[in-house]
């Protein structure tokens, strides 16, 4: 098997400048387009899902959950996972905020916002909203 910097080189000739190329995941990427064009990004820290559910459980009220009247604890994995398919579904906000689910996942990312806390969901949509407007 030969070496990738070999391959490279015969694929693009000049490899100079290769070693600075960004390997890693999307998250890791856009947390990374965040925190060097985003002063504020800089002091957010990013949650793991479980760090996300913990969370939620703790700050019951502020995270949201109670609005949908899921039970504290037992019910934090669904409603994470609510959140993340609203998010994922590139609805309208105007019609998105006028159900429950919708209302929860204002609060629940003004509470993330508020406790300078990104999840990894929440970093590629910060990521991709900003690459769009600020071209």
């Amino acid at each position: 098997m030969r070496p990738l910097t070999g391959f490279c080189r015969e694929e693009f000739g000049n490899v100079e400048g290769l070693a600075a190329m960004y390997v890693g995941t999307i998250h890791g990427f856009a947390l990374e387009i965040l925190q060097l064009y985003l002063a504020p990004c800089l002091k957010f820290d990013v949650l793991t899902e479980v760090q996300q559910r913990l969370l939620v459980d703790c700050y019951y009220d502020q995270c949201g959950m109670r609005l949908l009247e899921l039970e504290r604890w037992a019910e934090s994995s669904p409603y994470v996972a609510i959140l993340r398919v609203l998010r994922e579904a590139n609805l309208d906000p105007g019609i998105v905020q006028t159900v429950p689910a919708g209302k929860a996942l204002g609060v629940c990312e003004d509470s993330l916002k508020w406790r300078a806390y990104l999840d990894f969901d929440e970093i590629q949509m910060v990521a991709a909203v900003e690459l769009d407007t600020n071209q």
